[in-house]
């Protein structure tokens, strides 16, 4: 999800005119997401509800 939003700022600020994102800039906004996605998992805010006995909500 995190790249979809990515490519889609990418793409208003391209056809705006308002700015680029260079290949640099996406893989450091990539990997500080993947650092917070990492830590909230690690606390458990975040979890598979669709693993059999997760406790969470089974979608």
């Amino acid at each position: 999800m995190a790249s979809q939003v990515i490519l889609l700022v990418q793409l208003i600020g391209h056809l705006t005119g308002a700015f680029d994102l260079i290949d640099l800039m996406k893989q450091n906004i990539l990997a500080i997401v993947d650092v917070v996605l990492g830590l909230l998992s690690t606390l458990g805010i975040i979890t598979n509800p669709t693993k059999p006995k997760s406790g969470g909500y089974n979608l």
